[in-house]
């Protein structure tokens, strides 16, 4: 008997085209000779069902979808060091550009219109990527304005992370106006705690006993420095120390709740990473020319929207842009606390 239900459960496994066509009373002959058979006889008839297959064709899996299923080996670390790599030198140029360069009597740059800057870059280092994916600039377009015409609602929905992002690179830089890097590295790390929070919230995601407790230790190492660390650094440098305490934790939330939402979005679909981060740019730079107007249009029309910019500048630019696209590969390879 358990034979016969093995017979009838390879017949109905997943993949087979159905069962074979028999005469029904040649069929029960067979089944009852096999209820008679001999030991010897079941090793034969079980030696024969192992030999069975299903001759169905298997299904093909293209290129791009494989590879975006199974990423390389590589992929990870070098997103990661890309990633880390990123995190330490703009937060120092960032804050040398703001800070340390104002004191020595350089002209000042609006922030803002680096957000901006640092958008369109972004356009074009990931254009350049999926035409390097494409084979060519042409066939990079084509495949670009097929993806948003057959989903357009996925720009929509891309105009939130966008204007996350722009919020929150005004926010970083409005923040190291006001903090020493030390301190503003260390308080940006709240990003995990907020990131692992969303994570198990909107993304169903269980964390470890493990984990749960290295957030713990995060967050009071992050009151520690906070009470300990004194005001003399933001004093001396003009700043005002809760103005830049408030704006970390604003771009915590921002960077985490649009973390989130990008790796839900970039997961669970078969859109090229690099597509998706030429649709965020193309939501995100308008939106930050928006709000660069609104509070900077004064500034802009007097002394012009690059005021201010030196070779340093652009050295923040192109490291934000950059990092934005490290950013998105961690997101796919890895996951958002990461």
């Amino acid at each position: 008997w358990s034979i016969l239900l093995l017979s009838t459960q390879v017949f109905d496994a997943p993949g087979c085209i159905g069962r074979p066509t028999v005469n029904p009373a040649l069929a029960q002959s067979r089944q009852v000779k096999s209820l008679c058979e001999t030991s010897s006889g079941h090793r034969a008839v079980a030696h024969s069902m192992a030999n069975v297959k299903c001759h169905a064709p298997q299904p093909t899996v293209s290129k791009s979808h494989a590879s975006e299923a199974s990423p390389p080996g590589w992929a990870k670390p070098v997103a990661l060091f890309c990633l880390v790599t990123h995190n330490v030198a703009v937060v120092f140029m960032m804050r040398y550009t703001q800070v340390v360069r104002r004191t020595n009597g350089s002209a000042p740059y609006l922030a803002s219109a680096t957000v901006v800057t640092t958008e369109l870059l972004k356009l074009v280092a990931a254009f350049a990527l999926v035409a390097h994916e494409q084979g060519g600039p042409r066939p990079a377009l084509q495949e670009i304005v097929r993806v948003v015409m057959d989903a357009p609602r996925d720009l929509l929905k891309l105009s939130i992370p966008g204007l996350l992002y722009a919020g929150q690179n005004n926010l970083l830089f409005l923040a190291l106006a006001h903090l020493s890097s030390a301190k503003y590295l260390v308080t940006y790390q709240l990003k995990t705690l907020s990131t692992a929070l969303l994570s198990v919230v909107f993304l169903q995601r269980s964390l470890s006993f493990l984990q749960w407790i290295a957030l713990f230790a995060l967050s009071c190492g992050v009151a520690v420095i906070q009470i300990s660390g004194g005001q003399a650094t933001s004093e001396k440098a003009g700043g005002n120390e809760t103005m830049g305490f408030c704006a970390v934790i604003a771009a915590c939330f921002t960077s985490g709740f649009a973390g989130v939402y990008m790796e839900k979005e970039l997961k669970h679909t078969a859109v090229s990473l690099w597509i998706r981060n030429v649709q965020l740019a193309l939501v995100g730079a308008p939106m930050a020319l928006m709000a660069t107007l609104y509070w900077d249009g004064a500034q802009i029309w007097q002394a012009g929207f690059f005021q201010g910019y030196d070779s340093l500048v652009w050295v923040v630019v192109f490291l934000n842009a950059f990092g934005g696209l490290a950013i998105a590969a961690v997101l796919r390879y890895a996951d958002n606390i990461v």
